[in-house]
């Protein structure tokens, strides 16, 4: 194991353990799509290092989430028009797999 996956490997462990059946992941107080939608552009960066499929199996479970779940806040809200940072992941996504979670 390379010195740098090493050091990642302490958070990164924990969030990928932290997925559930639903989608969801990350602490479970935590209740805001925002966070996940910066933690989705580091397992697209971990994955991209390491081939580890478990993260892009957490990302694409997420956006079979979003999916089917929705928003929690209007359009106008800030977290709302923060949303978008999911484009970034998804096209990522879409790109490596194909499909998007959802389409499975």
């Amino acid at each position: 194991m390379m010195k740098a996956q090493k050091k990642v490997t302490a958070w990164i462990e924990p969030i990928l353990a932290s997925a559930t059946d639903t989608g969801w992941y990350g602490p479970a107080k935590n209740k805001d799509r925002w966070p996940l939608a910066v933690a989705n552009k580091v397992l697209m960066q971990y994955y991209e290092a390491t081939n580890d499929k478990r993260a892009l199996d957490v990302i694409s479970n997420y956006f079979r989430y979003l999916h089917e779940t929705p928003p929690d806040w209007p359009d106008k809200d800030w977290r709302g028009v923060r949303a978008m940072e999911n484009a970034v992941t998804g096209y990522w996504l879409y790109r490596k797999t194909k499909n998007l979670g959802f389409l499975k």
